[in-house]
């Protein structure tokens, strides 16, 4: 490996160069035999970072190298690469590079194309209005929104404000070409102009005249730079046949979502037995709170909950453009959103949608890799949002303690502990005759395949008032589909099924459909055909953790048991449409299960058999002695994170926000339940010490009685001690103890709960535990001794007779509340 100062030319800033790296590849890029140390990948990372270069991607296969040998010794990776600097890239940004078919060598050739290909239109898409941000900052754009906001007929709010946007968007669009500039145009200005300069000398005013222009199209490349990138040139059909012609990779697509979005009718017999156990939770108080007329108070707060800047939708209006000349639309908008959500009387335009394809993967090949987003019009989301905030508060009551996401006092957070502890216990179970089993479930486009009469059917078992049934299903049904792809619009079509991703109120419906999964597995425990993993003696039985549609199923490790889940799948799946990706999807078990039994059992289901789960929500479920190892994916996100921004041409101030707001978030996620590795990470204590503080505060909830059942069941948490084979993630949080303890306090309510002496009670600043040495009252006395017979206030005689001044000073000064409901840490 060559080092940075013997490899870094004197002169790099128009470089591009296509390299073969023997041996510095990243797990993801290599398969067969061990990886090389992690020191040599840091190498050509330092390599690449000093020499500020950027990897440009590829098309096609992800294996470039292969050592020709039969398997199990067969090694493929990625040991080529083309990279180039950031000036090159905008001298050539359209290029393109192919890992072509391997012929007579052990290694691929690269094609690197700088022109866009025979298929490609170099003129670009059509380009869409879109209310650009930068707009705001002109003074007279709001004459021109004044302007043409003011026509239109007298006709129903819905059209008079459709109309209005109209006028509005063929004004700004009118004015930015004539008045306020168009910034295209002056793309193509400054790369003609820094092209022609490029080989000029480094030196004097023309050298300050070109770091200007170039650092004033990189600003501009920013967007541009993005839509390359997102710009999808070949797509491999159903028969495995490349297309790369604009109309063949539409096709693909539309038939793809033609597909995925047409309903297969199921059977009210399947959606009553999927539901039967379904019973009314909404009281008669819910749906009075749901059905109390939206007002412009609530419009106000739904569009000042949104991001300024969220993307468009078809209508070509951002967020921004409401909120900042809402005193101009403000009435027209309130009359509109109102008159749907009152009257029910929506105009189908206001639903009409973009679907836009976001990769979830490096090198898409088929429509499946990519995660469709549907960009709603800000009015649509407006109104969709007040539904959601009213929803919200009854979610807690409404959805079982099982499911985790989208809901109030529920957080991520626990069922990645829970699921932990599970996983621990079952790593670590070597005794008993049956063992048990833990099944993570991949949901095939999930949002996208639910069918509308399931969960229609859903909220009437589940008691919502018609009325409001009403109001969902023409969120849902009145919707319309276009698709953006490369800048490109095509297709109009509608769904038959299906929920948007991209809709406020989704997630919220969606944990609804979730509902049946956990009733289902609920009523085989009952009737006995499924038995849930308990950590302890006492612990209680966890069958099923969801996170919207992220699902661990645990069971015993019996084919009763896994015929009764294949059982539940198929009928959730004729139900409601949800489907179970068994390629996906993959099975444990506990170490006392025999492997025969495994493998029989992981056939049964169709599913890979694997001997722990890779990950959970993005988290490792087990960590085991190489914690480096483990958590080596951290460094790998912030390092893709920092490739990917180079490439984009950031200025540093832009740079300096984006690794405020995204790279530290990143680190942050996973120190939330772990105790990393020093090396991997420094200090973390305050973010384990948040779980410690959830665990004391909320007894209540699933984590809470599955941590105390099996860690401190006869004491509190600030009692607990680390105890053999106590899992990783227990031991992390323990160690935060003393900051949770030295900065809390208990708040007195019914005084029944608080020790005197041992106890944190004294509301003080030096510290908050009684000064006075304990003498006269046992060391278990509670708070509640202290008080008056009739327990309305302090009895001052015996606190006088028991304390020092200090200490009688501060305990008479504590207010007792009127309740005198729990106390509170």
């Amino acid at each position: 490996m060559a080092t940075t100062e013997t490899f870094k030319p004197t002169f790099i800033s128009m470089m591009g160069v296509c390299w073969g790296f023997q041996r510095d590849n990243v797990p993801e890029e290599k398969s067969g035999k061990i990886m090389r140390p992690w020191r040599h990948i840091e190498a050509f990372r330092e390599c690449m970072t000093d020499c500020n270069l950027t990897d440009l991607g590829f098309q096609g296969h992800l294996f470039t190298w292969c050592n020709m040998r039969e398997p199990p010794k067969t090694i493929n990776a990625r040991l080529d690469r083309a990279v180039a600097t950031p000036d090159w890239r905008l001298r050539f940004p359209h290029a393109c590079v192919t890992h072509l078919l391997r012929r007579g060598s052990d290694h691929c050739p690269l094609l690197l194309q700088l022109e866009p290909g025979p298929n490609v239109d170099r003129k670009g898409p059509k380009k869409f209005f879109q209310f650009e941000a930068m707009w705001s900052r002109a003074s007279d754009c709001e004459d021109v929104i004044r302007k043409f906001w003011s026509g239109g007929d007298d006709s129903c709010a819905g059209e008079r404000v459709w109309q209005r946007l109209q006028a509005v968007r063929g004004g700004l669009n009118d004015w930015d070409k004539t008045c306020f500039g168009h910034v295209d145009r002056r793309i193509q200005e400054l790369e003609k102009k820094l092209e022609s300069k490029s080989g000029e000398p480094a030196s004097g005013a023309n050298w300050a005249e070109y770091r200007r222009d170039k650092k004033e199209l990189e600003e501009l490349l920013n967007p541009s730079t993005r839509r390359k990138t997102n710009a999808i040139s070949r797509l491999r059909d159903h028969n495995g046949i490349w297309q790369t012609s604009v109309e063949g990779i539409q096709t693909i697509v539309l038939n793809y979502f033609h597909d995925i979005f047409k309903s297969t009718r199921p059977r009210m017999k399947n959606i009553e037995e999927a539901l039967g156990s379904v019973h009314p939770k909404v009281s008669d108080s819910m749906n009075n709170a749901l059905a109390q007329p939206y007002t412009t108070e609530e419009v106000r707060i739904a569009l000042s909950q949104m991001y300024p800047f969220k993307s468009p939708g078809p209508d070509g209006m951002s967020p921004i453009f409401f909120q900042k000349y809402w005193h101009v639309v403000g009435m027209d908008i309130t009359s509109c959103i109102l008159d749907f959500l009152n009257h029910r009387a929506m105009d189908p335009k206001f639903n009409y949608t973009h679907i836009v394809l976001i990769p979830k993967r490096p090198n898409p090949k088929e429509v499946s890799h990519f995660r469709p987003i549907s960009l709603c019009n800000v009015i649509y989301r407006v109104a969709s949002k007040m539904i959601t905030n009213r929803l919200k508060p009854f979610m807690h009551e409404l959805i079982s303690e099982n499911q985790s996401a989208f809901i109030p006092d529920r957080l991520i957070t626990d069922n990645v502990l829970v699921a932990y502890e599970l996983n621990h216990y079952l790593s670590h179970k070597y005794w008993d005759k049956v063992g048990h089993t833990a099944l993570k479930l991949d949901l095939s486009k999930a949002y996208d395949r639910v069918e509308w009469n399931f969960l229609l059917r859903v909220l009437e078992k589940l008691g919502f008032h018609p009325h409001f049934i009403t109001l969902i299903r023409m969120c849902v049904s009145t919707v319309s589909y276009s698709i953006m792809l490369s800048g490109r619009k095509f297709g109009h079509f509608k769904p038959q099924r299906g929920l948007r991703q991209g809709d406020p109120l989704s997630p919220y419906l969606f944990l609804f459909c979730t509902e049946a999964l956990s009733h289902l597995i609920r009523l085989e425990e009952a009737r006995g055909n499924l038995t849930g993993v308990a950590v302890s003696r006492h612990a209680p039985r966890v069958s099923h953790l969801l996170f919207a549609d992220d699902t661990l199923i645990f069971c015993q490790a019996t084919e009763e048991a896994i015929q009764c889940i294949k059982n539940i799948l198929s009928l959730l799946e004729a139900a409601s449409g949800l489907k179970v990706s068994v390629e996906k999807s993959s099975i444990v078990f506990s170490k006392n299960t025999p492997i025969a039994v495994k493998e029989h059992l992981a056939n049964l289901m169709g599913m890979r058999l694997e001997e722990r789960h890779n990950k959970y929500l993005g988290l490792p479920t087990t960590v085991g002695r190489s914690k480096r190892e483990v958590f080596q994916h951290v460094k790998e996100r912030v390092w893709a994170k920092l490739q990917d921004w180079q490439a984009k041409n950031l200025s540093q101030a832009g740079k300096v926000t984006l690794i405020k707001s995204v790279i530290q978030s990143i680190p942050t996620f996973v120190m939330s339940f772990f105790r990393l590795p020093t090396n991997i990470c420094g200090k973390i204590e305050t973010l384990l010490a948040k779980q410690f503080w959830r665990i004391a505060t909320n007894p209540d909830c699933l984590l809470s009685k599955v941590l105390k059942s099996k860690y401190f069941p006869e004491t509190d948490v600030f009692e607990a001690q680390v105890r053999p084979l106590s899992s990783a993630t227990w031991r992390g949080i323990l160690e935060t103890r003393p900051v949770v303890v030295g900065g809390s306090r208990w708040q007195v309510g019914s005084s029944k709960d608080i020790h005197i002496w041992s106890n944190r009670w004294l509301p003080r600043l030096d510290t908050f535990r009684v000064l006075t040495a304990p003498h006269t009252l046992p060391m278990d006395t509670m708070v509640a001794e202290l008080l008056e017979d009739e327990g309305n206030g302090w009895n001052v005689e015996l606190v006088s007779s028991i304390f020092i001044k200090e200490d009688v000073d501060c305990i008479l000064s504590i207010p007792l509340p009127a309740d005198r409901g729990r106390d509170v840490l």
